[in-house]
């Protein structure tokens, strides 16, 4: 069930599973005489039980605990000298990641890039680390972090994607908006109508 219970958990030697984020110690409180056998509310935010509820109320430890950080490792790989001790650290990052910050902190080394392409996919994931570790020398200095990357607009199905006026033909021409409409109206920018524009043509 998402948001909100759909079915009376009353059902004997039955768990019913919740997905909420709004399921507050009062609603424990309110439900907790109706519920025959279990209860689980998967929520991403720690709430707040005190003694009224503590007694019926069991909180995963593992709820609101901060997220693993990699910083120690990805610094400990720019920087360190010492490419065997890093290569048992780099290990514990996960593989996307440090294709970011490779991407990010080493542009022009093509011999490595090179290497990670042709074990990519096809060896285990062994051989990617002990690229990064080995082939990547240690630079001194700062590490610098990826950025997320704008999702770029794309013209509607319609126009080609080199053409560059097509985003002014969309505001100011209302027979490019109708054959737009006629196909996907989603594709419209924001602030133009979704119904059908009348033309007015000379006879």
């Amino acid at each position: 069930m998402h948001k909100e219970l759909m079915f009376p958990p009353t059902a004997p030697n039955t768990t019913y599973i919740l997905h909420s984020n709004k399921f507050t110690e009062k609603d424990c409180i309110l439900w907790e005489p109706l519920i025959s056998h279990r209860l689980i509310v998967v929520t991403n935010k720690q709430p707040r039980i005190t003694d009224k509820s503590s007694d019926f109320v069991i909180i995963d430890n593992n709820l609101g605990s901060n997220k693993q950080s990699f910083v120690k490792q990805l610094r400990a790989w720019h920087n360190w000298t010492d490419r065997t001790r890093v290569m048992s650290m780099i290990g514990e990052v996960p593989i996307p990641l440090t294709l970011a910050f490779f991407r990010v902190n080493h542009p022009s080394d093509i011999q490595t890039a090179r290497l990670l392409a042709d074990v990519q996919f096809t060896l285990p994931d062994s051989y990617m680390n002990a690229v990064l570790a080995f082939s990547v020398k240690p630079q001194s200095g700062r590490i610098e972090w990826p950025k997320k990357k704008t999702p770029t607009e794309e013209p509607p199905n319609q126009f080609r994607s080199s053409d560059i006026y097509w985003r002014t033909l969309l505001s100011h021409a209302p027979e490019v908006q109708n054959l737009i409409r006629a196909g996907d109206p989603t594709q419209l920018p924001k602030g133009v109508p979704k119904t059908p524009a009348r033309l007015h043509e000379w006879l």
